[in-house]
């Protein structure tokens, strides 16, 4: 019997995330100089069968080359649906998972289904357990009407293993606004929850802004402070994630990640 997908993220790990077809940061189609493309064909009897090995010596005959590039998949369907002839075996997902770990890909994810939403985490409680720290955030269906977003952010605090919210509101400066929810019933949610709010400290950003974490505060909630890094130099715009917290009247008792090594540990086993 094939695992559902929420089994299978469980097995996959920490490393399955939402993405698109393709390779991340590839030149776009109409940009890109016309190449011939490898392609292998990988025969097995049952998804029983060692399909690791089989796609490792399929893709190594290409010549694919993956070592730090970030590989996003994208299967017929994700949610494995048997009724259905069009559709992708968690197994050869998982399969090609490990694969492409193996060839030393930076980073690999997933691509969701056509029409297919998550409301929840990625990953199954007993998953999440196992990481040090659960942080969890929207990124994609943000056009939502503001009570099914309040309801979807409301679902995601329910992960006893959640941490930290990150980018509460989703927006990017100049770019895209915050989505739309109950702030005030999330933050009280949280609170109850011991979940942090992030203040991102991103410049295109700055989620939550000043105005949102003196509320978030006067509320009870408590902060993290992270760079979103996607490169070394990213690290450097901390400082702005501190500005944003003192617009917030915040002090280095509300935000987690001024605490000592020690104590930073022992605050996220907290529940």
């Amino acid at each position: 019997m094939s695992p559902n997908r929420r089994e299978f993220l469980a097995v996959a790990g920490a490393s399955v995330f939402a993405g698109y077809a393709g390779f991340a940061g590839a030149t776009p189609a109409h940009r890109a100089p016309q190449k011939s493309a490898s392609v292998t064909v990988i025969k097995a009897k049952s998804y029983s069968d060692d399909l690791v090995s089989r796609m490792l010596q399929g893709i190594r005959e290409c010549g694919l080359d993956v070592r730090g590039k970030r590989v996003l998949l994208k299967p017929n369907l994700v949610e494995f649906d048997s009724s259905t002839v069009i559709n992708t075996d968690v197994a050869v997902i998982a399969a090609a998972l490990e694969v492409f770990q193996t060839l030393g890909a930076s980073e690999v994810k997933i691509g969701e289904g056509p029409g297919h939403r998550r409301d929840t985490l990625d990953l199954a409680n007993d998953a999440l357990a196992e990481l040090d720290l659960v942080i969890g955030s929207v990124h994609s269906h943000m056009n939502l009407e503001a009570a099914e977003m309040t309801d979807r952010l409301l679902r995601a605090l329910e992960c006893p293993q959640l941490k930290v919210l990150g980018h509460p509101t989703g927006r990017l400066l100049m770019q895209r606004d915050p989505f739309k929810f109950d702030f005030d019933r999330v933050v009280v949610e949280a609170v109850k929850r011991n979940v942090r709010f992030e203040i991102n400290a991103s410049p295109e950003r700055l989620d939550l802004n000043g105005s949102l974490v003196r509320t978030a505060k006067a509320r009870g909630a408590k902060f993290t402070i992270s760079t979103d890094a996607h490169h070394p130099k990213h690290l450097h715009n901390m400082g702005y994630g501190v500005l944003t917290a003192r617009r917030g009247w915040l002090g280095p008792d509300d935000v987690l990640n001024t605490l000592s090594a020690e104590k930073f540990q022992q605050a996220i086993k907290k529940n």
